[in-house]
């Protein structure tokens, strides 16, 4: 029977999987979040491509991410399931107490960040813009990330990044 705790289970196992989207977007998307997920929940050491003990997200893994989700606008259904799912999953382990204080930081951080880049799907580059604003800096150095998505997608950076923020709301 469905339940909110089966809901629950559910966006966690899905969050533990990963994407089965095309190949490299698969890597990409669980280098950002899953192999961190898969560190709070099991708390193990990092081992290469599966789990990462570490919360720093890789600039150019976010841009490559980014710059393909923005270029999916609405065909991107999969992609925008899974990340419903990851979100859920870390609000999920952050309402449980399993994440220290730090950790309960950086997953909302990541939760924000998955909801943004849904949006992203649909054109929407405010919201990415304000998570961005907001990334801890042991997770994400913003100004790394914008120079590195300057050189993968400069149209897009300048979509990002030299809106005015009167067109923001």
């Amino acid at each position: 029977m469905y339940t909110q705790e089966t809901a629950e289970i559910w966006n966690i196992l899905t969050a533990l999987r990963g994407p089965d989207l095309s190949p490299f977007l698969n890597v990409k998307l669980k280098e950002v979040f899953t192999i961190r997920i898969r560190y709070f929940f099991f708390r193990i050491e990092t081992i290469p491509f599966l789990v990462k003990a570490t919360p720093r997200i890789h600039e150019a893994d976010l841009a490559f991410v980014v710059q393909k989700l923005y270029n999916l606008k609405r065909k991107g259904h999969g992609v925008r399931h899974f990340l419903t799912h990851t979100a859920r999953a870390l609000n999920t382990l952050i309402e449980l107490g399993l994440l220290t204080e730090e950790e309960q930081k950086e997953a909302a951080f990541l939760a924000r960040l998955a909801e943004a880049l849904t949006k992203l799907t649909h054109g929407n580059v405010f919201e990415l813009k304000k998570v961005l604003k907001e990334a801890p800096p042991q997770v994400l150095d913003s100004e790394l990330f914008k120079t590195i998505l300057e050189k993968v997608d400069v149209q897009l950076y300048f979509t990002l990044f030299e809106v005015g923020e009167e067109n923001a709301s």
